[in-house]
């Protein structure tokens, strides 16, 4: 038999009666870019709420208007739809230093 094991895999699923969960609703797709966002916009604050300019300095990876679009638009599911976008910026809000960052653990 040829073909891939995605393209059997519904049949083989349905033969065996194994129930898979519908489809994701659209409305669960916009919850999931607010989450992301939300994450995005507290790493964001974490590194200091930085100016867009100065993380676009000597990257080519970034824009201003992305940075700025990614923690506050009112609609993430369009400006976070670039995966590669999401992947480039999350570690670079992580690495970006922190002010009033404390040395010793909080008691």
């Amino acid at each position: 038999m040829q073909g891939e094991p995605r393209q059997s895999a519904p049949l083989w699923e349905k033969a065996q009666g194994i129930l898979l969960p519908p489809p994701p609703r659209l409305e669960d797709h916009a919850k999931t870019a607010r989450a992301l966002q939300n994450g995005l916009r507290g790493m964001w604050l974490a590194a200091a709420t930085p100016e867009p300019d100065s993380q676009c300095r000597g990257s080519r990876s970034f824009t201003p208007a992305q940075i700025t679009a990614a923690p506050r638009s009112t609609e993430p599911a369009a400006h976070l739809a670039d995966w590669q976008f999401v992947a480039r910026l999350a570690p670079a809000l992580h690495l970006l230093p922190r002010r009033g960052r404390r040395d010793r653990p909080l008691r």
